[in-house]
């Protein structure tokens, strides 16, 4: 099993015809990083869910069964260490999230599931239908090993309203699933949190760290799921951590910026190209 080349990410997430969210945006950024995504789609969407009515449906527990096992009998998840989950559009698909993660953990331990618990957000409160929210608290948090939630959605696991860095510690020292995952609490706008800037804090063991970038004032959808798939990439490229964390809070705040001085409303390509120092764009 070690001498098997580990140089793709599974990532599970929503995948729509318009738009750079869920996989569209975070296949492009691990390819980025010279690894290859094994992308299964929750959801089947022309656009993401800010636009409505939506067209088009999420992914049956039956359709996800069948590309799981197509991908299996190749042996391919083999070549992945590393597991993305997010945005998922059926509650009934979870126990096959589940089984397909535990399942390939369980035949290579060294695997690291990430659980990006796109549920809501600040300002929103819950996006998805609370019967997800919760299944995914009760499914997939668990099996995780590292949990990537915005400041409104750890609140939502904990049942509690986060105000500053003790609120995140005590929560998470607190309660019984959380206290042994490292968690990556992003969009934190604290109560010493400066006025212009947004905290992104990592608690890993009781430690805590605070990386702060500026604050743009605007929500771009997607920003999350880049966040988690840079991370991602930035660990199974040898990153620490920390480190990770670091690269991917300026990796977003860099793509921001720089779709909203094209005056884009979305970020696109030549965001994720710019954010990632790849490519000089005039």
């Amino acid at each position: 099993m070690s001498s098997v080349r580990k140089n793709k990410i599974i990532t599970i997430q929503s995948r729509v015809v318009n738009g750079y969210v869920g996989n569209n945006t975070s296949e492009l950024a691990i390819q980025l990083h010279g690894l290859d995504p094994i992308a299964f789609p929750t959801v089947l969407y022309a656009n993401h869910s800010g636009f409505q009515p939506i067209y088009g449906s999420a992914i049956t527990k039956d359709m996800f069964e069948q590309l799981v096992k197509g991908i299996e009998v190749v042996n391919i998840t083999d070549q992945a260490k590393y597991m993305i989950s997010g945005y998922i559009g059926s509650a009934d698909v979870m126990d096959s999230i589940k089984d397909f993660v535990e399942r390939t953990k369980n035949k290579d331990k060294s695997k690291v599931y990430i659980c990006d618990p796109v549920m809501g957000d600040r300002g929103r409160g819950l996006f998805v239908p609370e019967a997800i929210a919760n299944k995914i608290c009760e499914c997939l948090v668990p099996i995780s090993d590292i949990i990537t939630p915005n400041q409104y959605e750890l609140g939502f696991i904990v049942n509690k309203e986060i105000e500053t860095i003790d609120d995140i510690k005590q929560s998470i020292s607190k309660h019984s699933v959380l206290k042994d995952k490292s968690v990556v609490v992003t969009g934190c706008l604290l109560k010493d949190t400066p006025e212009g800037m947004i905290d992104t804090i990592l608690v890993t063991d009781g430690a805590v760290e605070r990386n702060r970038s500026p604050r743009v004032d605007i929500e771009m959808v997607g920003s999350g799921d880049l966040f988690t798939s840079t991370m991602t990439s930035q660990i199974a490229r040898g990153e620490t951590l920390s480190a990770a964390v670091s690269f991917a809070s300026q990796t977003v705040y860099k793509a921001i910026v720089f779709a909203t001085q094209r005056g884009k409303s979305e970020m696109n390509a030549e965001c994720l190209l710019h954010a990632l120092g790849l490519k000089k764009i005039d």
